[in-house]
């Protein structure tokens, strides 16, 4: 389920996928019941990713400005 999409580096619905910010929610809830991916790496530290970079300015598709060719994808730290 704990997918990130490498371009924008957010979890997203699958590797290749449109990130949804809607069910970030979900990811949160199911995250907190897993256990971790590797040694120092859990799905929270994706999730938090996820979240610094939409407060950062990423747009996640229905949110306004949202656009599957986004320039600055790449540009968002």
């Amino acid at each position: 389920m704990f997918q990130m999409n490498p371009r924008l580096r957010i979890l997203a619905n699958n590797s290749s996928s449109d990130n949804w910010a809607f069910t970030l929610y979900e990811y949160a809830m199911v995250a907190e019941k897993t256990p971790p991916l590797a040694k120092g790496l859990t799905e929270m530290d994706l999730v938090r990713l996820s979240i610094g970079r939409y407060l950062d300015g990423a747009k996640g598709y229905c949110l306004v400005g949202f656009t599957d060719k986004d320039e600055d994808a790449d540009t968002i730290a």
